[in-house]
């Protein structure tokens, strides 16, 4: 299984580091270690909504930045893995603009999936996604809107299955509350 980790968090912030070391330990046990993307340094640009990746350069953006590259990655990835601090129960910018860019992986057409009206795949392949977010503090409401997140984005991946959870800033973070999150997977 082929597992990319997009790293939202800043590359100086120690108890983030900590528990990416951690992620990265757990994910690799029983497969290949997982290919880690600092995002922090990364030329990524917000998407312009142009569409330019649908009908100009049909599964690459037409904006020349760091962004194609990664979402090159995404693209064949079996598993994705989002680490980023938790922001208004969401994804943190720099992983936003990338999770925006890549819609290329989709098909500008519509489709019934799961119940749902979706865009389909570009390529014929179903993720495993799977997001690890850091709380400032304790905050169930952001920890369950940023778990809903998780699951909305795999329908949109074409998910096969997801797995979403929170660490808490400051709080003692061990492999097997990683292992934990990681194998709280639910099918979609």
């Amino acid at each position: 299984m082929q597992t990319l980790l997009l790293n939202g968090c800043s590359l100086s912030d120690e108890y983030a580091q900590r528990a990416l070391a951690l992620v990265t330990a757990a994910l690799g046990e029983n497969c290949d270690p997982p290919q880690v993307i600092n995002l922090e340094g990364l030329r990524i640009g917000d998407c312009s909504g142009c569409f330019g990746c649908w009908t100009k350069t049909p599964g690459e953006c037409v904006i020349r930045d760091d962004a194609p590259a990664v979402t090159a990655k995404l693209a064949f990835a079996d598993r994705i893995v989002f680490f980023c601090p938790v922001v208004f129960g969401g994804f943190a910018p720099g992983l936003k603009r990338v999770i925006e860019r890549s819609i290329s992986l989709l098909l500008p057409f519509m489709r019934v999936y799961r119940g749902e009206l979706h865009h389909p795949p570009r390529y014929d392949r179903e993720y495993e996604l799977c997001g690890i977010g850091i709380l400032s503090g304790p905050d169930p409401e952001a920890a369950a809107s940023f778990r809903e997140r998780l699951r909305r984005l795999s329908l949109n991946y074409n998910g096969r299955r997801f797995s979403a959870g929170t660490l808490v800033r400051g709080e003692t973070v061990d492999i097997a509350r990683i292992r934990a999150i990681i194998d709280a997977g639910e099918e979609l």
